[in-house]
């Protein structure tokens, strides 16, 4: 008599004990509506995380660096030739920092007659080379302003009489303090035409006057 009470009250509390498992139990669609509602409240987690190349793009130094220089010539009686090959680095919209080498060749068929007079005689020819470095200010569009220090190898000539002289060679200090106009090329490069003065300028300078003009590029 026992053991039937005991198995119909098993039967009984069979149906409750099913009703609360199915009311706790996550179906497949109830466990991706809610994945669904976490998504939407939180979007954030739904983009991919971008790789620390894609956050922070990366720097080529040699888009920075820029090709160019100057060239200049004369023929007469006074022949010349200028040439001023440079590389430099843009630092930002208004620095560019830099270096080269100047090469100059001249020729003079007039010679010192003393007085400060020339007059025309034997030929005299001077080879004029050394390295140099700069820095170019662009303070705005259209403007630059700059600085040039070279150091250079060439032959001075003493005079001692109406065409009589004596050839030292000797390296010498040029320093340029320099100012014009500038015209954008491209993304990093320009064209400069301007004016240039050595403020060391004397009788031993390889530059026949203190003033000099500057017409050059870079790219």
């Amino acid at each position: 008599m026992k053991k039937l009470v005991i198995l119909l009250l098993f039967v009984m509390a069979s149906p409750v004990f099913g009703q609360v498992q199915e009311r706790f139990k996550k179906t497949e669609k109830d466990t991706n509506s809610q994945e669904q509602t976490e998504n939407r409240e939180n979007p954030s987690t739904n983009k991919p995380t971008p790789s620390a190349a894609q956050q922070e793009p990366k720097s080529d130094f040699w888009d920075n660096v820029i090709i160019g220089g100057g060239v200049s010539a004369t023929f007469g009686s006074y022949t010349s030739l200028y040439l001023s090959p440079s590389v430099g680095y843009r630092l930002n919209d208004k620095w560019v920092v830099g270096g080269g080498y100047t090469y100059m060749y001249f020729r003079s068929n007039l010679y010192y007659a003393g007085g400060g007079n020339y007059v025309s005689g034997a030929t005299y020819d001077n080879t004029i080379h050394g390295p140099n470095a700069f820095v170019n200010f662009f303070p705005f569009n259209g403007f630059y302003t700059g600085v040039q220090y070279e150091i250079l190898n060439h032959d001075v000539p003493y005079y001692y009489g109406a065409n009589n002289y004596e050839e030292e060679n000797q390296w010498t200090s040029v320093l340029w303090l320099q100012a014009g106009i500038s015209q954008k090329i491209g993304n990093n490069g320009y064209v400069q035409l301007g004016l240039k003065y050595n403020v060391l300028h004397d009788y031993d300078s390889p530059y026949g006057t203190a003033w000099f003009p500057v017409i050059g590029f870079m790219f």
